[in-house]
């Protein structure tokens, strides 16, 4: 997995190469995860996901702002910036995909 981050004061673009033989991805949008409640069972109409959407959400672009923004170590500033994640190939031949059900209200997902 490779992650870029572009700081928006500098434009400094980090890129970190990570060997993860392990992907924690969250199973439902974060849209559906704020109103699907984690004590219920029933289906919410259009939740279904292929695991090629979960990956594809994944490596969708993502602000970093508010309590998420960027410490970059080139201007020494906490700004907003944007990240891109990649998975390149060749995968590993095994890996563990960590489909996350739920998350708590108001958690910072990191």
């Amino acid at each position: 997995v490779v992650h870029r981050v572009r700081c928006n004061e500098c434009e400094d673009v980090s890129v970190v190469m990570e060997r993860s033989l392990v992907l924690s991805l969250p199973a439902m949008p974060p849209s559906l995860q704020q109103t699907h409640s984690a004590s219920s069972h029933e289906q919410v109409e259009g939740t279904t996901q292929t695991l090629a959407r979960v990956l594809e959400r994944y490596c969708e672009p993502e602000n970093m702002c508010g309590v998420n923004k960027y410490s970059c170590p080139v201007c020494h500033t906490e700004t907003e910036a944007r990240r891109n994640s990649l998975l390149l190939a060749p995968l590993p031949p095994v890996m563990v995909l960590h489909l996350k059900a739920h998350t708590l209200a108001g958690a910072a997902d990191v």
